[in-house]
Order: structure tokens, then C-alpha cells, then sequence
């Protein structure tokens, strides 16, 4: 008897002259598969001392359900994504009508993905989202993000029937948690005819947590000047969801910045720091200078460990002893810690101030001709311009400069220049004296012997003063005469004086 019938129970009494039945209706409304109800009739009459009683048992067919809920990992790390199984069975004499299946996930994970259902065969059918986009059999899900629920809806036209057993697969990513936290997602199934009969399963997880470590370096001023002192601000930060293990800052400070000084450590204590581990405070925090690898290490929380979603801040000062003008000063700092395999690192770069620039300069003579007077200077001139754009000019000089044999390593003119931030280029142009042309140019960085077999046979283009603050610069020209030699008389030589022309 299914227990939603109704049961018409006859009763008939005995002991009287004419028999009588009573006929009455009754559900059942509670009771699950193979229970038996009892129902026990008295009857009784005033000139009787005898109550008879008759019984009529009746037994329940219903669905028999049960779930069971698993986990393919129980221990798991921020970002891991892990697979769910949930089993709902039904060993009932009845078909369960409309099953379907609520499973509740925690705060943390990711909404579900690759959802699947395998319901009567080994074949499993990945299922789509809302009712409108159900497959033929009426399977589909539903996922509310308030209640944090995926609805599973396991057939509508099937149902579970007796002794089978319908499977649920999803994947869901641990997004938040904190360390050693268990995380519980409980799933529980329903039917149309499930008598309050609603089975429910849980698989627990344990969040495994992880530091995460960052880091930011700061350095002011920026533009300094030999001898002047810059300030540097290195903080190591734990965004992860577990304690960072005796983490440590290692900054690398480049040639020509001091010993660093006034380092204190803050978010925390707030307290300056000590050389050596024989003077660590009482959180074990000290500071160690390596002069060979000019390597600044500090050693932070060694007792007490850094905090989830803490800052710790390094400050600390440096002078600058030694640089050249428009020199970048890059110093990298670097975090780790014992439990975690991170290591950022950012650096800090200082410009070292370029009040003055310079440029040493020459002109050289190269295929020298007897027939033609080799000139003792030259003139050049200056155009001070925009490196990106050489048609925008601030300013032009002419000066007078020296001018030689070639290759005979003669002293250079310097000139200086003051510093202009905005026009960093300056485009030289020859002025060449009669019978003379131009033959190439040779441009270094560092003062060295000019040749003019390593002339360039092109126009000097524009000195970037960005790149390099001083330069040396031979400019080559050479005789151009006709096959008869120079002319008898030329202006030039009596304006120039150039002294007297013997002819043999």
C-alpha cells in the first residue's frame, strides 16, 4: 500500500443480534518504505464487561533515500580548483517523483563549473543553466550566488527509480580562506514524494594556507648630487592567508652609495635595528652589511613571524660618494621567507644631477697639400635643440676651435654647458674655410686617441646630453683643389693674414 492511499479500514463487531460496520478514511501522512502502521479498534457498550479488539497492519511502499557526498582533495590551497561527487540513491519500493539535489557551498568557493549528471547509465551529460535551457529528459541547474546553492534537477521525466542510484560531478575553485580552515558544503535531496524523507551529506575541506609575498621600493629624492643623502622606503608585504616564516629583505646598493644608515623597521614595533644577530631584539630583528656585495639584509619578525594581509616597512639612508653627471644609481631589493618559494624584488633608481655638461672638441686636417695653408682654428657652430624633434631650438653659439694635422694627438677645446632638461641635444655644423671640404667626424664617450682612419663619413648628428654628459668630438676636413693647383690670389689669405706666398 502506498502510504499517500487512503486506507479503508472494516471493522465488525461481534456479539450483537445484528452486525454493524463502521467505514471511515484515513492518509498517512508520515513513515518511510517497509514501515508497518497498526490500527487497533475497542469496542464497548454499557451492559458489557468485555471491550473485544480487533488490529489491521498495513505496510508502506515509498522511496528509500540516501546520499552520499565526497571530495576528490581534503586538504586544499587558495586557487585550487577541486571535483565534487554527490550519489543520490533510492532502494524504495517507489520511484522518487522530480528528484533533485541541493548542495550548499561555503563562502570562499568559486560558483560551480562542469557540471555533469550520469542518472542511468555510465554516460555522463554536462548540464546547462536555468530551466529554459533543460535537455530532453527536464536536467538542468540552477545556482543562486545570496544563498550560495546549486540546484541540481536530476530528471523530470525519469525520476530516481527503485534501486538506481544518479550521480553529480562539479568542479569549484578555493578562492578565499584562512589557514587550517574547514571549509563544509553539505548537499541534501528532495522529491515530489520524499515524506519529509530528505537524506543530506557533507564533505569538509581544510584550507591549507600560503604567504604571499610583495614588495615596493621608494627612493627620494630622486635627482641628487654627489655627497647628498637619499632616503629609501622598502616595504615587504604578506597577502597571502598563513603567517610569513622568518622573512627576510635583501637591497643591493650599487657602487658609489655609503654604508646604509637609520634603519628602522615599521608596521609593527617601530623600533631601529642593529649590525649583527648578537644585537637582535627581543622579535629577533637585526641587520647585517655585506661591504664585497654591497648587500644590505634585514631580518624581520624571526620570532613572532609576519601576520596575514601585514605590511612591514624598511627605511633607511644612503649618501651618494661617487657618480658622474646623468648616472642612474638602480639599487634592487628583494623579500622571501622560510615557507614560500616567493621572491619579488623592485628597484629604485637615482639620477645623479647634471648641473654641467661638456664637450671637448678639435679639427683635424687629413690629406694635407703643401699648395694649400693648413689652418691653426676652425670654427663651429652650437645649436641647442630637442632630441625628439631637432627643428625645436632654444638657443645657437658660434666659438673658435683648434685645428691640427691629423692623427698628430693634439689637445681638444672644453667647452661647458649648463644642464637643460627639456633641450638635451646639441646639433654641430662646421663652417669650412675655402678650399676646404668636409671629410667625416669621430665621437666618443671617454677620452681616447681619435683616428681619422675611424672617422665617419657622414654629417654630425645631434650629442644627446640625456645619455652621456661629457663628449669628444674631431672634426675632419681636407684640401679641395683642381688638378693646377690653388689660384694665384686669394681673398682669404690677405684678410686671414697668412703671410707671404713665395713662388719658385
Amino acid at each position: 500500500m502506498n502510504k499517500s492511499d487512503t486506507i479503508r479500514l472494516c471493522q465488525i463487531l461481534l456479539n450483537v443480534p445484528i452486525p454493524k460496520t463502521l467505514v471511515y478514511d484515513s492518509k498517512i501522512l508520515t513513515g518511510y518504505d517497509g514501515d508497518t502502521k497498526k490500527n487497533i479498534v475497542t469496542y464497548s457498550a454499557s451492559n458489557m464487561t468485555q471491550k473485544p479488539t480487533a488490529d489491521a497492519t498495513v505496510m508502506i511502499k515509498a522511496p528509500k533515500l540516501a546520499i552520499d557526498k565526497s571530495v576528490n582533495q581534503q586538504t586544499v590551497s587558495i586557487g585550487d580548483k577541486i571535483s565534487y561527487t554527490v550519489k543520490a540513491s533510492n532502494t524504495g519500493n517507489v520511484a522518487l517523483k522530480n528528484p533533485y539535489i541541493v548542495d550548499t557551498l561555503p563562502e570562499g568557493m568559486e560558483k560551480p563549473s562542469n557540471i555533469r549528471i550520469n542518472l542511468e547509465n555510465n554516460t555522463s551529460l554536462t548540464l546547462s543553466e536555468s530551466q529554459a535551457n533543460a535537455n530532453a529528459d527536464g536536467q538542468y541547474y540552477l545556482w543562486n550566488n545570496d544563498t550560495r546553492q546549486l540546484t541540481v534537477y536530476l530528471s523530470s521525466t525519469k525520476n530516481l527509480k527503485s534501486n538506481y542510484t544518479a550521480s553529480v560531478y562539479y568542479d569549484s575553485k578555493l578562492l578565499t580562506g584562512t589557514d587550517k580552515e574547514i571549509k563544509t558544503n553539505t548537499a541534501q535531496l528532495f522529491g515530489e514524494n520524499d515524506n519529509g524523507d530528505n537524506p543530506k551529506d557533507s564533505a569538509p575541506i581544510t584550507v591549507i594556507g600560503k604567504p604571499k609575498l610583495g614588495i615596493v621600493k621608494e627612493a627620494s629624492p630622486t635627482k641628487v648630487k654627489v655627497g647628498e643623502v637619499v632616503n629609501y622606503t622598502v616595504t615587504l608585504s604578506n597577502t597571502g592567508n598563513a603567517y610569513a616564516e622568518k622573512p627576510i629583505i635583501k637591497d643591493i646598493l650599487p657602487e658609489g652609495m655609503e654604508k646604509p644608515e637609520n634603519i628602522l623597521l615599521k608596521g609593527g614595533f617601530n623600533l631601529p635595528i642593529e649590525e649583527g644577530s648578537t644585537n637582535s631584539n627581543k622579535w629577533g630583528e637585526y641587520y647585517e652589511w655585506d661591504e664585497g656585495t654591497r648587500t644590505l639584509t634585514v631580518y624581520i619578525s624571526q620570532t613572532d613571524n609576519q601576520a596575514p594581509n601585514s605590511n612591514r616597512v624598511l627605511t633607511y639612508s644612503s649618501k651618494v660618494v661617487q657618480g658622474t653627471a646623468g648616472e642612474l644609481k638602480t639599487n634592487v631589493a628583494t623579500g622571501s621567507a622560510a615557507n614560500t618559494t616567493d621572491k619579488p624584488s623592485d628597484k629604485a633608481t637615482v639620477t645623479i644631477d647634471r648641473t654641467m655638461i661638456w664637450l671637448h672638441v678639435k679639427q683635424e686636417v687629413v690629406n694635407k697639400q703643401n699648395s694649400v695653408v693648413l689652418p691653426t682654428t676652425g670654427s663651429l657652430n652650437l645649436k641647442n635643440v630637442d632630441v625628439a624633434n631637432v627643428s625645436n631650438q632654444i638657443s645657437e653659439s658660434s666659438m673658435i676651435i683648434p685645428s691640427y694635422k691629423a692623427d698628430t694627438n693634439q689637445a681638444f677645446k672644453t667647452v661647458a654647458f649648463i644642464w637643460n632638461e627639456e633641450y638635451e641635444g646639441y646639433l654641430p655644423e662646421v663652417r669650412i674655410p675655402e678650399l676646404y671640404t668636409y671629410s667625416g667626424y669621430q665621437l666618443t664617450t671617454v677620452e681616447q686617441t681619435h683616428q681619422s682612419v675611424k672617422r665617419v663619413n657622414k654629417l654630425i648628428p645631434v650629442i644627446d646630453y640625456y645619455t652621456n654628459s661629457e663628449y669628444w668630438l674631431t672634426v675632419y676636413i681636407e684640401p679641395k683643389i683642381s688638378s693646377d693647383g690653388p689660384p694665384f690670389y686669394n681673398w682669404d689669405y690677405k684678410i686671414n693674414d697668412f703671410g707671404n706666398i713665395k713662388f719658385n
